[in-house]
């Protein structure tokens, strides 16, 4: 079964609204039951102007700023943006000392290149190769001393930090230093 509309009634609306949202909220009110969807495609069939409405819906540029990345002139609807691009942003936000987790001289990750130097990229308890994580003894993710790194898979890492279940893998983790010590 199709919908009749009132073309009449939504000229008439169309002009005195200033989106398409308002115009089907104001046409429901007077017993249309039309969609925003529904709504343009009737606006296409019958030629009906809309171009007011389409410009209401702009946002306007407001904020202009310089990129800190490639140092270009761009405008942009919200003062929170920094960069011109995404990829700008990324190469902004992500490296060196902008880091979430830049550790004063040393990117993030860096830890793991000193403990893969010097060991075997394989968890000291299970030969796990595939993921490795890497522990810091310590508790201390500024001290990357080689000393203070060890290999361990993701479930053996858990377990190290864990009271719980230190104490199963513990032994092979001793085991291990006292090797590594006397090499």
């Amino acid at each position: 079964m199709k919908t009749t509309y009132d073309i009449e009634l939504i000229k008439k609306v169309i002009v005195t609204s200033k989106s398409i949202y308002e115009t089907t909220k104001k046409l429901r009110k007077q017993g249309q039951s039309i969609t925003p969807k529904s709504l343009r495609k009737l606006v296409k069939e019958h030629n009906i102007p809309i171009e007011h409405l389409l410009v209401y819906r702009k946002i306007p540029i407001i904020y202009t700023k310089i990129c800190p990345k490639c140092k270009k002139k761009f405008q942009v609807p919200f003062p929170r943006q920094i960069a011109c691009s995404r990829s700008c942003a990324n190469k902004t936000n992500k490296s060196g000392e902008n880091h979430r987790d830049w550790k004063g001289g040393f990117s993030p990750g860096y830890y793991r290149k000193i403990c893969f130097e010097k060991y075997d990229h394989k968890c000291l308890v299970c030969n796990e190769s595939n993921i490795v994580d890497v522990h810091h003894i310590d508790g201390d993710h500024k001290n990357n001393d080689i000393e203070n790194l060890l290999p361990l898979c993701p479930t053996h890492h858990r377990y190290m930090h864990y009271k719980k279940f230190r104490p199963l893998i513990q032994e092979k983790i001793d085991k291990y230093n006292y090797e590594r010590n006397f090499i």
